[in-house]
């Protein structure tokens, strides 16, 4: 599988790394990006930032790539994103988003003492089993997306 990650001139995105370490991963951001390319993942460039044109850049992008899956970590992007799922889904694109009308808290500040729980389809793929099942397990409406948090409670991953 490829996954496209944006805001992959972050730190943030590249800890994302060990959670896709079964996918190949293109990492994308807006602007100048550095010119990287392993076996593993690369480095690829949106063009000038225009959230009006967001969602067109990223299934531009996507289908360019051949990618399967988007991780939008931008805010901006998320909910452009959530507008315009039916169009990536008639390209067999997942958005791993949550439903964005559970009213997640978007977190910034990364606590590195806090964990990366990742979910798809509803099942975890990535992250601590037991916090899984404190937070999601029985929460049918979260069926995708990163997040990032301790035992009291979770947040959506983004930069």
């Amino acid at each position: 599988m490829k996954i496209l990650i944006t805001g992959g001139n972050s730190a943030k995105a590249l800890k994302l790394l060990t959670v896709f370490k079964e996918h190949e991963i293109v990492f994308a951001d807006y602007g100048d990006v550095p010119i990287l390319k392993t076996a593993d993942y690369k480095f690829i460039s949106l063009g000038i930032k225009d959230e009006n044109t967001t969602s067109h850049q990223l299934l531009k992008v996507c289908l360019d790539e051949g990618v399967n899956e988007i991780l939008p970590l931008y805010p901006f992007e998320i909910q452009n994103l959530e507008n315009s799922k039916t169009i990536f889904e008639e390209f067999n694109i997942q958005i791993l988003l949550p439903l964005m009308t559970h009213n997640l808290s978007l977190i910034k500040d990364v606590n590195l003492s806090n964990n990366i729980v990742a979910i798809k389809n509803g099942d975890l793929i990535y992250g601590d089993k037991s916090l899984f099942e404190l937070h999601f397990s029985e929460n049918k409406i979260i069926r995708n997306g990163v997040f990032y948090g301790n035992e009291k409670d979770f947040s959506l991953f983004t930069i």
